[in-house]
């Protein structure tokens, strides 16, 4: 990695600067994270792992395990052990193969288990790729770049404990759920309108 970093003083620069305006966008007002400390564990990442670099959403991921474990080298070995548990490479490169798997897997759950729903979403032209990609690639966690505290949520943490033991499975339970829920109020609005109330569910 330190010959890598040598070799390529501009990669450094590039990335680094994507990583800290995503830092600041994110966690401007996010109690209780040290951005600094964030930015040191992305572009540790983007170093160690040249496959991926950074992919906006990881900035989420490392926030949350920083708030889990304050301490920046456990929250780096967290984030490294998960892409690799789960084999992310493919979530997170430029293509974003997994993701757009994903995207018509729930587009086909939402048809099986919300017909009502799918019926409305078809009408106004909205696909899960417009309202869904945060969710799989942060796994929920950009909820807490609204935080006001420096605790994670007792939600996140029980989603998070099924999350390491089912894995992306779980992402698509609660998809649906979190749809379920809001269908009714989902039913009257119009393609802005939905997805804009989509976004700020978690």
């Amino acid at each position: 990695m330190k010959d890598r970093i040598n070799q390529c003083p501009e990669l450094i620069e590039k990335i680094s600067e994507v990583i800290s305006l995503d830092v600041q966008r994110s966690f401007n007002h996010t109690a209780g994270l040290s951005r600094e400390t964030l930015s040191n564990i992305l572009r540790t990442y983007a170093f160690y792992n040249p496959e991926i670099e950074y992919c906006q959403g990881m900035n989420f991921l490392a926030g949350f395990f920083y708030f889990f474990y304050k301490d920046e080298e456990n929250a780096f070995k967290a984030m490294f052990g998960l892409i690799q548990k789960f084999d992310l490479t493919e979530l997170f490169n430029s293509t974003l193969p997994r993701l757009k798997l994903y995207f018509y897997v729930l587009d086909r759950l939402i048809s099986m288990y919300l017909p009502d729903l799918h019926e409305h979403f078809k009408s106004e032209y909205i696909t899960s790729s417009l309202f869904s990609s945060a969710w799989f690639i942060t796994c929920f966690c950009n909820s807490i770049s609204q935080q006001k505290t420096a605790d994670l949520s007792e939600n996140l943490l029980f989603f998070w404990d099924n999350f390491i033991v089912e894995g992306y499975t779980v992402i698509f339970k609660v998809a649906i759920i979190l749809l379920r829920i809001f269908e009714e109020k989902l039913m009257p609005l119009s393609f802005e309108e939905m997805l804009n109330y989509i976004v700020e569910i978690p």
